[in-house]
């Protein structure tokens, strides 16, 4: 055998192998026909008047909207079609059985944290009727949470104290300047309790905030200098900014310690989870991400040096005590920043936004209040009827085109136009907030945030220092009129397969195959000997490039899927057998 033949077959080998190892580390993964699957049907509404053809048009555009959404790298098993004329059928696969026990041990993970963490208000005055506060929720002695939990077991009991004495001097018909004093102490101690109390549950580490913070990206930056060149660290290599998710945990874990190995292993089964999902296996995931999908809204942005009825250091307090969705305001709500990359020109600005996010942003144009939440900013803007322009309630407005321009400085920008009653609601809003900051919300994201250089009536421009995927996306969201005004919020009809059924196609393709391929093998070794094993093998190593390709791509297995890999070996033996048989005439 000469060199060349050998390194060929060293090659075939090596890529062999590598196929073996993706098949058997990364599996192979089922369609909904093979595993079960479930089927979502969306309404979609349109004007009056409208079209057949422009009626399929918006559908397919729609379509390509929530694709880039809930899909934007094409990986996951989720299709979507339209269904006549005004509905969209989405169907995406059941979780499989190793999906299942990887969520189940990520939510018993986080429960037994949950348990640790939270203080329920019920929970919280039973544990102090049963003087048993500190040792419900494993509070660590010395700990700052155990004093206060310690002093507030203090004052409740000094109240049972003090009701007492006050109930027996009035059974005792004691004088009234003594049974005034004994009033006016239990009336000092219970609002030393209340404000106690308060101080105790603000200690409650929520649910949805632990959630939150092991959903951010754990994808690291590296560092630049003021020259936007790369921080070295000691071994010569890019220094690596912390994620968000590390920043984020890091703070839980300064502010809750005693949780910290709880938190670490609520992480490690949520990361094991996440990378054998392979996608969005539960239906409720795809609904949420579906729910409220390109919805846009316009809100005024507070600006700190000059609120509007708006106390923004105590709803900064709120912020950090109670998380983005729980101030108590009626006026005004803190919204997520989509990107920074908006906020910031050069690598100074950037190093001055993170050193002090809150003195960078309200001196940024105009001013606005933005400040800093588990690793996120948040800026806060005014909700109120005049200052706001959203979807919900009597508000029924929707964009009636949407392009690329330019704004005054030649930069990319998106314009926009709105059908009469936007225009009403545009004009009655920036009319009254010229030289104002006017925040663009994106399904609950400050895209933007321009200053109202005049009223603004049925057209405007959105400028930012959008990217090119960014700006594309943001006008196919436009482009469709607003997905909140034509998409049913929830599914109007939802459609399972069983995994029983799934199982049996499944089996009963697989088994198909299994016997096609033996008896095909059989038959190549009989009639043809060693010829035949030859072919056999190349036919086993074509199969297995088949599958080890599929497990790389993450790609998804269906009964024709499987029908197909056996009318692969079909033609492949029938070939050999054309070659062998003129190999025999000749």
């Amino acid at each position: 055998m000469t060199r060349k033949p050998v390194q060929k077959l060293i090659l075939i080998l090596i890529v062999l192998g590598l196929c073996g190892w993706l098949i058997y580390a990364k599996g192979l993964r089922y369609g909904k026909d093979l595993q079960g699957g479930v089927s979502l049907v969306y309404a979609v509404s349109f004007p009056e008047g409208t079209s057949s053809s422009q009626k399929m048009d918006t559908l397919n555009q729609t379509i390509e909207i929530l694709k880039k959404r809930v899909n934007p790298n094409g990986l996951l098993d989720i299709s979507m079609q339209p269904m006549g004329t005004d509905r969209i059928e989405i169907v995406m696969p059941l979780m499989n059985d190793e999906g299942k026990r990887l969520k189940k041990a990520y939510e018993d993970a986080l429960g037994e944290l949950v348990k640790l963490a939270e203080i329920p208000e019920d929970k919280l005055d039973a544990s102090l009727r049963n003087h048993t506060a500190v040792q419900d929720w494993a509070i660590p002695e010395g700990s700052d949470r155990a004093a206060k939990v310690t002093e507030l077991q203090k004052t409740y009991d000094d109240i049972q104290t003090a009701q007492a004495s006050l109930d027996q001097a009035r059974s005792e018909n004691a004088a009234d300047d003594v049974v005034g004093l004994r009033e006016q102490e239990l009336a000092r101690l219970e609002v030393k309790y209340d404000q106690e109390r308060e101080a105790v549950l603000r200690l409650s580490l929520e649910e949805n905030r632990i959630t939150r913070t092991i959903s951010l990206s754990s994808t690291h930056e590296a560092d630049v200098d003021s020259q936007s060149n790369p921080v070295l660290d000691a071994n010569g290599k890019p220094k690596l900014r912390p994620s968000q998710r590390e920043a984020a945990v890091a703070i839980l874990k300064a502010d809750y310690g005693y949780l910290a190995g709880g938190l670490d292993k609520v992480i490690a089964a949520y990361d094991e989870y996440t990378s054998k999902r392979k996608g969005l296996e539960d239906p409720e995931d795809l609904i949420r991400l579906l729910r409220g999908a390109g919805v846009l809204d316009f809100h005024i942005a507070v600006d700190p040096a000059k609120p509007q009825g708006v106390n923004v250091d105590d709803l900064k307090q709120q912020l950090k005590e109670k998380g983005p969705d729980r101030t108590e305001s009626t006026v005004a709500k803190w919204f997520l920043i989509n990107d920074l990359k908006q906020w910031y020109k050069t690598p100074q600005q950037l190093q001055a936004l993170q050193v002090d996010p809150e003195a960078y942003f309200a001196k940024f144009g105009d001013g606005y209040a933005v400040t800093q939440y588990d690793a996120q900013y948040y800026m806060l803007l005014y909700t109120g009827p005049t200052m706001a322009m959203t979807h919900g309630g009597d508000n029924s407005w929707s964009l009636t085109s949407a392009g690329q321009t330019v704004d005054q400085y030649g930069l990319p920008a998106v314009s926009f136009k709105l059908d009469a009653a936007g225009s009403a609601l545009m004009g009655r809003m920036t009319g009254a907030h010229v030289n104002e900051a006017m925040a663009i919300v994106l399904d609950g994201q400050v895209y933007s945030a321009p200053n109202l250089q005049s009223r603004i009536d049925g057209s405007g421009i959105i400028q930012g220092q959008f990217s090119k995927p960014d700006l594309d996306y943001l006008i196919r969201v436009l482009a469709s009129g607003a997905l909140e005004a034509r998409l049913s919020p929830n599914p109007i009809s939802v459609s399972t397969i069983g995994p029983t059924i799934g199982q049996e196609n499944l089996h009963k393709g697989l088994y198909a195959c299994l016997v096609s391929i033996i008896a095909v093998a059989v038959f190549m070794m009989v009639y043809y000997f060693f010829a035949g094993l030859i072919a056999n093998v190349a036919v086993l190593a074509n199969a297995i490039f088949i599958f080890g390709v599929m497990a790389f791509m993450d790609g998804t297995f269906t009964l024709p899927g499987l029908a197909g890999i056996a009318l692969t070996i079909g033609t492949a033996v029938d070939a050999n057998i054309l070659i062998y048989e003129r190999i025999r005439e000749e």
